[in-house]
């Protein structure tokens, strides 16, 4: 039996619209979660938060430098477990074996 999802609303302010996430965010720009249950209850949200803002370039410098930090930080923390997740595969499988030659 298929397990219900949960939908995390995010307002993406490269795309200029609503993201509905069911499982891990696909979408590499720069966006904000907004919180609530339902589509109506994020749009809420984001009209309080922004405004009419549709595009990064319509906030505020000081919402712009948030969003796009956050975004950086989410990124780097992404590729640090990615890396670490790699370091750890390579020290199991250990070094290459050394004759490699066809024969």
């Amino acid at each position: 039996m298929k397990q219900p999802t949960t939908t995390t609303y995010a307002w993406c302010f490269s795309h200029g619209r609503l993201h509905h996430f069911d499982d891990e965010p696909w979408c590499t720009a720069t966006w904000a979660i907004l919180p609530g249950a339902t589509e109506d209850e994020a749009l809420a949200t984001k009209e309080e938060r922004y405004g009419d803002a549709e595009f990064l370039h319509q906030l505020r410098d000081d919402q712009q430098i948030a969003l796009i930090d956050a975004r950086r930080d989410a990124s780097e923390a992404a590729a640090k477990t990615i890396n670490d997740g790699l370091e750890t595969l390579f020290r199991r499988l250990g070094p290459p074996p050394t004759d490699t030659k066809e024969k």
